[in-house]
């Protein structure tokens, strides 16, 4: 039976995670080149498929299966689709594309674009006037007032 210093990941194995300076953990560079061939959108890709990429890397397809399973890797997956998905490039590139359809006659296109736009814009405050129902007495006869100095 072996020592127990053979089952102590060493930190210099490349296809273990390692924890930096800061003590954060930074994904084995095989798996980060896994997981930027994830978010490559699909007609991008080189290689058409998660087995045809375990096979161009020397990687067993459960292996994969695995990492995908691991929440540090799950999370470093949505911390970069997220970081991708709302960047200011391909925002504005969908802005573009609706605003191009729109001006085109494309009336979903307007819709989208200008709702998009609205959540732009500062909110707008809308003051009500009570309910002259609601008024007690005392604030009816000062509204009256108010309104006759007025007018």
């Amino acid at each position: 039976m072996g020592s127990l210093r053979e089952f102590i990941p060493r930190s210099d194995n490349p296809t273990l995670w390692r924890q930096d300076e800061s003590g954060r953990y930074v994904m084995p560079e095989l798996q980060s080149e896994f997981l930027d061939w994830l978010l490559t959108p699909k007609s991008e890709r080189e290689l058409a498929s998660a087995n045809a990429w375990a096979k161009a890397h020397n990687v067993n397809s459960g292996t994969l299966t695995q990492w995908k399973k691991d929440r540090r890797f799950r999370r470093e997956w949505e911390d970069r689709a997220a970081s991708k998905n709302i960047s200011v490039d391909r925002v504005q590139g969908v802005l573009d594309t609706l605003h191009e359809a729109a001006m085109q006659g494309d009336v979903q296109a307007a819709k989208l674009y200008l709702s998009h736009v609205e959540r732009l814009a500062p909110p707008q405050v809308v003051q009500r006037d009570p309910d002259v129902q609601d008024l007690s007495d005392e604030d009816l006869r000062e509204l009256v007032l108010r309104l006759a100095e007025d007018g």
